[in-house]
This record gives structure tokens, sequence and C-alpha cells, in this order.
């Protein structure tokens, strides 16, 4: 499996993501058995969840979210999480086009 963290920022919002990639074809053979009898072989699937309110759950779904703020990142995070990187900033409102410059890190 792999792990990254990123911070979400839209407006008014600072949310550390916590995103975990279940991987069928990495070099740990129980993580890899594990991730494919969970149906994760050549998934794109990502699960996301906030650090700072657990409460609100995590999913592998993007669809899930009730946010338009969640729903983007995971979309945004599960299509280029080979670029994305631990401590890369996600900012929605450049994502879906509100703006071209990106908030500052609180980070």
């Amino acid at each position: 499996m792999e792990t990254k963290l990123f911070e979400l920022r839209d407006t008014g919002t600072f949310i550390p993501l916590l995103c975990i990639k279940p991987n069928a074809s990495n070099n740990n053979p129980f993580e890899a058995k594990m991730a494919w009898r969970s149906g994760y072989k050549d998934s794109r699937a990502v699960i996301v969840m906030s650090l700072s309110n657990p409460d609100r759950g995590c999913t592998i779904e993007p669809y899930d979210w009730k946010s338009r703020t969640y729903h983007a990142a995971h979309l945004h995070i599960e299509a280029n999480w080979d670029k994305l990187k631990t401590g890369d900033l996600i900012d929605v409102r450049v994502l879906l086009g509100e703006t071209d410059k990106p908030c500052e890190s609180e980070a």
C-alpha cells in the first residue's frame, strides 16, 4: 500500500488529507495479496480521509462525498496519483477553473 498526505484547499478551507492506494503490484507479498483479494488489481482507486475531521469518514468512491471540495480532490488524486507527492497542495478552486493561482500553503 502507498500512503500520501496532501493539503486540500478551497474557499476558506484547510484540510489535511490521508490517502491510501491499495496496490496489488507492490514489493510486499502480503500487501499485494490483500489488495488483489480485495479487488484492487490494476485499480486506480484511492482511499481518502480527512486527518482533521475523521468523523467525516473515508471512502474509496469519489461520488460518495457530499462536498464539492472532497469530490473534486478525490477525482484529481486518483487521476494523478503517480505525479503527486506527499505534501502537495491541492486547490479545488484551481481544479474547477475558478482561479489560475493556487493559494499559499499553510504547511
